[in-house]
């Protein structure tokens, strides 16, 4: 029997209800889930109260932030509170992007309600952006709905592991019965009950982690979050234009990590740090590569010091090496924390393969702790100071390494003068004491001891 084309689409109606209200299990995309929800749990973690302290107390006090970015205390809290917004910013598109993938449609085009709130902004009444109706987000339910949502994380966390020990546990069981080892039946039996084991363990995390939530419901407790934080940062950081922009003194165009210039200037600090500490004549190569990663101004403006004949350092080897120690230990912090940061840790990051989202979060340095809004011309001034007095360091290298050479040859020299010395006294006085009784056979011998 036919069925009419009024009933197909009743019951394809129904059928869609049904499936929006089963809604639609995460399963493989539970990673990038939890890995959303580690940068919801790290937002919040850095808007704490013992947060702001540490940051206030410690991180904005270093010599390396001082002296390379500013001593204004409010221009660093805007540039970090810059940073925060932006974090705040990509969390968000990826609640808008895991919305999209929901079967209701009522978290779709999440982005469209979350467009105001990159910087905090109040959404405009009426605008009809606004899909959920204002009320009041209280930092209770969210902690506690950030809570629950990091266990899951971390159980998500365990099955990542439970599914990496799987897969080489696979690679060995396809490896070892390829082979032709003696007494293979019951290594392959022995392996064959360890991949039952971590079966069975992998389908009992997918029931604990987000593996089997409703994406639905995960969305509905981001959404909360996404609307809770925004009135938080802007209660810890409230210097900001209203179109999210810092007000600093100096420019961007000034800063190294817009001029992408970041990186480059920490692999040029770590260069000189390995060259500094190196007792002997450093090798060119390392040289080289010094001379190879400085941009073109630096090496114009360094050339004339150093080719000219009159520059000449009164300072020791000891005094440079100190002196440079000194500076290193602050520049070589922000070197460090540049590269770290800055480093592609993958979509899913560090954090889900060790199983520990804090973790990371705690050795992860701010962007503040970096090179990014480091200064360009102050940088500069002491890259070009540090390779000046390495330049004069391995100069005095040189001259004590010469020295001290000159001072063996010396040595040698004298010794075996003495030695020649010493043999000469010694045949002169044989050969006076006998005398009558050698014949000319002897004499011959001792004349011949002594060229040696």
């Amino acid at each position: 029997m036919a069925r009419s084309p009024m009933l197909k689409t009743a019951i394809g109606g129904i059928m869609s209800c049904v499936a929006v209200q089963r809604g639609r299990r995460i399963e493989i995309l539970a990673f990038e889930v939890a890995n959303t929800i580690a940068k919801a749990s790290n937002l919040m973690a850095s808007l704490s109260e013992q947060s702001m302290t540490h940051l206030k107390a410690v991180v904005l006090r270093t010599c390396g932030v001082q002296c390379l970015i500013s001593d204004d205390q409010n221009q660093l809290l805007a540039h970090v509170g810059a940073d925060i917004r932006q974090k705040f910013k990509e969390f968000a598109a990826d609640v808008a992007r895991f919305g999209n993938v929901c079967r209701d449609p009522k978290w779709h085009n999440l982005d469209n309600n979350f467009s105001s709130m990159d910087y905090g902004l109040p959404l405009p009444v009426g605008s009809g952006l606004c899909q959920f109706p204002p009320k009041e987000y209280s930092k209770e339910k969210a902690e506690s709905k950030m809570k629950n949502l990091t266990w899951q994380a971390k159980e998500t966390a365990f099955l990542f592991q439970a599914f990496r020990r799987l897969e080489i546990s696979d690679n060995l069981y396809k490896e070892e019965k390829a082979g032709t080892a003696p007494e293979k039946e019951r290594t392959i039996q022995t392996m064959e009950n360890t991949m039952n084991m971590e079966k069975e363990f992998i389908r009992i995390l997918k029931k604990k982690s987000l593996w089997a939530k409703k994406m639905e419901h995960i969305v509905e407790e981001l959404v909360y979050i996404v609307h809770f934080l925004p009135p938080e940062i802007n209660r810890v950081f409230p210097n900001f234009r209203e179109d999210g922009s810092v007000e600093t003194e100096v420019g961007l165009q000034q800063m190294l990590g817009p001029a992408n210039l970041h990186l480059n200037y920490a692999r040029i600090i770590n260069i000189i740090k390995n060259l500094s500490s190196v007792t002997a004549m450093p090798p060119q190569c390392a040289i080289n590569s010094l001379y190879e990663a400085l941009p073109r101004r630096i090496i114009s403006a360094l050339r004339p010091e150093m080719k000219c004949p009159d520059s000449v350092d009164m300072r020791t080897e000891a005094r440079l090496r100190s002196e440079m120690a000194t500076t290193l230990d602050w520049l070589v912090p922000m070197a460090d924390s540049t590269e770290r940061l800055f480093r592609c840790n993958g979509m899913l990051g560090e954090w889900i393969a060790k199983g520990d989202l804090n973790r990371e979060d705690e050795s992860k340095p701010l962007k503040i702790q970096s090179l990014y809004y480091a200064d360009r011309i102050k940088t500069e001034g002491y890259i070009k100071g540090m390779i000046l007095a390495l330049h004069h360091l391995i100069r005095a290298t040189r001259l004590r390494l010469e020295e001290m050479s000159r001072e063996r040859i010396t040595r040698d020299q004298s010794a075996r003068q003495e030695a020649i010395t010493h043999d000469q006294s010694e045949s002169e006085s044989q050969e006076a004491t006998s005398s009558a009784s050698t014949s000319s056979t002897g004499a011959s011998a001792g004349f011949m001891d002594m060229i040696d």
